[in-house]
């Protein structure tokens, strides 16, 4: 019986994959939506297609590639994301991808207990490749979701499920929060649309 817990508490590199299909496929599915509310940094109408082209590849990894040691599935989707980003999304999502992995060699499995640094190496890595960060958007996303990532895990939270259903919560509501930080956002009525991505991503 610890077994199957073992099992439910941890995602190898093929499970995670899986999850991780699933998410893409729910940015995909919105990315005519996150094109239409896309205002900032230029309205030119393209985060949607720019998070489908540097995501949807990823989706397409022939599955024999795919590993059961979750760092080396999580490096090769990194690096598969790098090779198709497109614009600034996409890019700050590659980058995000590239944060993660870098530390995660050592991690045959995603667990509790390394997710919350995984998750705020992806945010260290997204924020210093931005040239301007700028608040309301999806790094300010990625930043709440870490720092309640860290305080989830000293709280020693176990259930992997229950920790990413949190997290998703709280994407949800830095979200909804996002027009509070950028006037433009506000002005035109809608949420930054990389950090919708983003959102999708984590609830898919």
């Amino acid at each position: 019986n610890s077994q199957i817990m073992k099992k439910r508490n941890s995602l190898n590199g093929i499970n995670f994959f899986d999850a991780l299909v699933s998410g893409i496929s729910n940015v995909i599915s919105t990315h005519e939506h996150l094109n239409k509310i896309n205002v900032f940094p230029v309205p030119d109408g393209d985060t949607g297609t720019n998070l489908l082209f540097t995501l949807r590849p990823i989706i397409q990894i022939e599955k024999d590639n795919i590993d059961f040691h979750f760092g080396k599935t999580l490096n090769l989707i990194a690096n598969t994301s790098i090779d198709s980003a497109r614009g600034n999304s996409g890019t700050i999502m590659a980058q995000y991808f590239i944060g993660m992995a870098e530390n995660a060699q050592d991690f045959d499995e995603l667990t509790p207990d390394n997710i919350a640094k995984l998750f705020k190496d992806g945010f260290d890595a997204a924020y210093s490749a931005m040239m301007e960060p700028k608040e309301g958007t999806i790094v300010t996303v990625m930043r709440d979701v870490s720092d309640a990532l860290s305080k989830i895990s000293n709280e020693r939270e176990s259930n992997l499920l229950l920790t990413i259903k949190k997290i998703v919560e709280v994407a949800k509501k830095s979200l909804e929060n996002t027009p509070e930080q950028m006037q433009l956002l506000k002005d035109c009525g809608v949420v930054d649309a990389g950090a919708e991505g983003y959102v999708n991503m984590l609830d898919g």
